[in-house]
């Protein structure tokens, strides 16, 4: 393990929550300029019901929000149902970056607004994958885990 990751997983409890939304805001930073690029398609069609669907392209920010204000804002796990089903049956394609982007998002939304059991590290790696290959993964964690570090 390297020694980035051993310092995220000596962190306590409050710690990793704030590494989690860091890595939630460079994701959502990531999934942000895919969207303004045009490269995120605002729709798809249901391969079961054969509906076209709309994309909310706002929902990782508004369950980004969610997260950071320690409030359940209306609707947004709801919301999230028909997109991430839409992702697994490949109804919906995305650039992988963009796919890691919106997987950051939404589960550090399942692990802080829902308390569901999410592995702590999978939002972080997920969160660096969106930023795309090649690009400096070690610098944001590191700047995350070091801003982080002090809080209890």
């Amino acid at each position: 393990m390297n020694e980035i990751a051993e310092k995220f997983f000596a962190l306590g409890e409050a710690a990793r929550r704030c590494v989690h939304i860091s890595m939630a805001e460079i994701a959502l930073t990531s999934w942000n300029s895919h969207v303004a690029s045009g490269r995120v398609p605002g729709s798809y069609q249901e391969s079961v019901a054969g509906t076209i669907q709309s994309v909310d392209m706002a929902l990782p920010a508004r369950a980004l929000e969610a997260v950071k204000s320690n409030s359940s804002i209306e609707n947004v796990a709801e919301d999230y149902r028909e997109p991430i089903c839409a992702l697994q049956d490949d109804d919906w394609a995305l650039n992988d970056d963009a796919e890691m982007a919106y997987y950051a998002i939404y589960n550090t939304f399942r692990k802080y607004s829902e308390a569901r059991a999410i592995d702590d590290w999978l939002i972080i790696n997920q969160a660096l994958s969106s930023l795309g290959e090649g690009a400096d993964i070690f610098t944001p964690l590191r700047e995350a885990v070091e801003q982080c570090h002090g809080i209890t």
